[in-house]
């Protein structure tokens, strides 16, 4: 442990040697570790992928990382990443040096900052391994906080982990149906999406329907098709198969064979609802469509899908 120690804390060991120690450390769990890893996720000098193993290591720590709770909060109140930006929300939050000092003293920072510029920008991947290992330690309570971070954070990256998070808190379903109509970043909506469908919320049928039928990001239309399984009702039994059938000329607006399954799965299971909107889709010109509308149709009790399934065994 000693020697484990020694090598996680020197600033002279390499990278790769300094991130193994530091995992072995969280797996042992000696008595006092969680200060070390605290210090080390904290530490200026240390490169980000470091930080980042010490804040993973704090995860699986329990109650013993609570003294870490505090450093992690502080973090994600920043959540700046352009320098300038950085610079104007320590000023905002704490207003002087002296206060900075005195307040990250507290929670665990190497202090003695005579002037705000001195401090160093917290490196995207440490904020988002941070909404991770705070998510874990506290749970619901972490929610708010996360919310914050899902709507304005400068990093993607950071952002799609706290909406990732947030699928089990229906109290902020709104923050995310928020990042799916507006955040710009293709990845950040569709892991609010995924947070949705897991969330099982209703109310978002509407903007995920939106999602498949407009979006530019692929993987955004894909996982809106799929959560529009658990959560879809009559809009989407609508919306899902008129794009499924719409002929589209322009190559670009034609649906994807990923999309095109995705949209079969979600309607098979919307259910029965679905039915008279997809049966169309046996007489389309296009046999992907004709395939997709009899894996929707397969689950259907309906004796009109049954007989419309027995004519298409002559396609």
């Amino acid at each position: 442990v000693n020697i484990l120690t020694t090598t996680a804390t020197s600033d002279s060991a390499r990278e790769g040697l300094r991130r193994a120690s530091i995992r072995a450390l969280a797996l042992l769990a000696p008595d006092g570790i969680e200060l070390t890893m605290r210090d080390i996720m904290l530490s200026e000098h240390a490169a980000p992928l470091i930080r980042k193993s010490a804040a993973a290591g704090l995860t699986s720590m329990g109650s013993r990382a609570d003294d870490a709770v505090g450093a992690m909060e502080e973090i994600l109140h920043i959540r700046r990443e352009d320098p300038d930006d950085f610079l104007k929300r320590l000023r905002k939050r704490h207003g002087s040096e002296a206060s900075l000092n005195a307040v990250w003293g507290q929670l665990g920072w190497q202090t003695g900052f005579g002037n705000f510029r001195e401090v160093k920008v917290i490196p995207s991947v440490l904020r988002a391994e941070v909404v991770r290992s705070l998510h874990t330690l506290r749970g619901s309570d972490a929610h708010a906080l996360l919310a914050e971070v899902l709507r304005d954070d400068q990093s993607a990256s950071v952002r799609a982990v706290a909406g990732s998070k947030l699928a089990g808190a229906p109290a902020h379903a709104d923050a995310l149906l928020r990042a799916v109509r507006k955040d710009k970043s293709g990845t950040v909506r569709a892991a609010c999406i995924v947070a949705l469908g897991e969330m099982g919320a209703a109310r978002a049928e509407r903007a995920l329907v939106r999602v498949v039928e407009k979006d530019d990001y692929e993987q955004a239309r894909r996982q809106a098709a799929i959560a529009l399984g658990s959560v879809g009702g009559e809009a989407a039994a609508k919306a899902l198969p008129t794009l499924l059938i719409a002929d589209e000329e322009d190559e670009d607006d034609q649906l994807t064979d990923a999309l095109v399954g995705d949209i079969a799965e979600a309607l098979a299971a919307i259910g029965d609802v679905a039915t008279p909107h997809v049966l169309p889709g046996l007489q389309h010109a296009d046999a992907k469509v004709r395939e997709a509308t009899v894996r929707a149709l397969a689950t259907s009790p309906s004796a009109t899908a049954l007989a419309a399934l027995r004519v298409a065994l002559t396609d």
